[in-house]
């Protein structure tokens, strides 16, 4: 079984390396244009994105804080913002690690 599948791909690869040298000769009939044809198309959802910023007192509480952003992708995969809002997430206990002067 391992010799037949080593057989049919060195003839692959001999026939793409035939078919490869004569086409590299041969001028294509249409000539090559920046634009493309087919656009790349995906199915329009949102998506969301989560980063920490780090941590901020307010008041005598600390949070953790994350920039949530709201992305829309279209049928041609371009992305839009569409929200960013700031997530507050209490800590329970924080220890601040600056020595006492």
């Amino acid at each position: 079984m391992k010799t037949l599948r080593a057989s049919l791909a060195a003839a692959a690869i001999a026939l793409i390396g035939l078919v490869g040298a004569g086409s590299a000769a041969a001028k294509p009939l249409l000539p090559t244009l920046p634009v493309k044809f087919f656009p790349k198309l995906c199915h329009p959802h949102y998506e969301t994105k989560v980063q920490y910023l780090g941590i901020k007192k307010i008041g005598f509480k600390y949070y953790r804080v994350y920039r949530v952003t709201k992305i829309y992708v279209n049928r041609f995969c371009f992305n839009y913002v569409v929200s960013v809002k700031y997530l507050y997430v209490p800590l329970p206990w924080f220890h601040n690690s600056k020595p006492a002067v």
